[in-house]
């Protein structure tokens, strides 16, 4: 208990006084940067068509769809993913599809990893990560190719959520928002 006349302050870890003082500059109170603000993933425009027409098609069909995705890591710290290409897969549903065609021909050189739409809910909200069947694949994608890919799952009209081996993972928008 602090004496009479004084005032009992809390410890204040040094992280803490910094992400404060981040947020105030010159007077003024700046919000925190939204995950489309700091995403560790870029996704390009070329990729973001086949992206949008891939979700697009995906609901229509009422059935999951895969495309292989191309780009490179940036010193660790951010992932350009800069064209897509769909899979054809003649097994599919509203919660998968079959792996078989992505295995085969989303490796590398060319190609750096997968992309495949997640459009059934759970409980009515999106399902914003990877399933274990997704990790699965990732698994043996990786050990077919021996190198370390980038996966995303297009959880909405506009957002990915995306992983690039144990480095990174974020959320990424792969369209603009649209204001109805």
């Amino acid at each position: 208990m602090a004496p009479q006349g004084r005032v009992n302050l809390l410890p204040v870890s040094l992280a803490g006084i910094l992400a404060i003082l981040l947020l105030v500059d010159e007077g003024r109170v700046w919000a925190a940067q939204s995950p489309r603000d700091s995403s560790p993933f870029t996704i390009e425009a070329a990729a973001r068509v086949v992206l949008q027409d891939l979700w697009r098609e995906s609901i229509e069909a009422k059935e999951e769809r895969v495309a292989c995705i191309a780009g490179h890591a940036h010193r660790d710290s951010i992932f350009h993913i800069i064209r897509a290409e769909p899979v054809h897969s003649d097994r599919a549903d509203s919660l998968r599809v079959s792996p078989g065609s992505s295995l085969g021909l989303c490796g590398p050189p060319e190609w750096a990893g997968t992309a495949h739409t997640h459009i059934a809910t759970v409980h009515g909200q999106p399902s914003v990560t990877l399933s274990q069947n997704d990790r699965a694949v990732m698994a043996s994608w990786r050990a077919r190719w021996r190198v370390e890919g980038v996966f995303c799952v297009l959880y909405t009209e506009v957002m990915a959520y995306c992983e690039y081996g144990s480095v990174l993972n974020g959320d990424a928008p792969y369209a603009e928002e649209r204001e109805d």
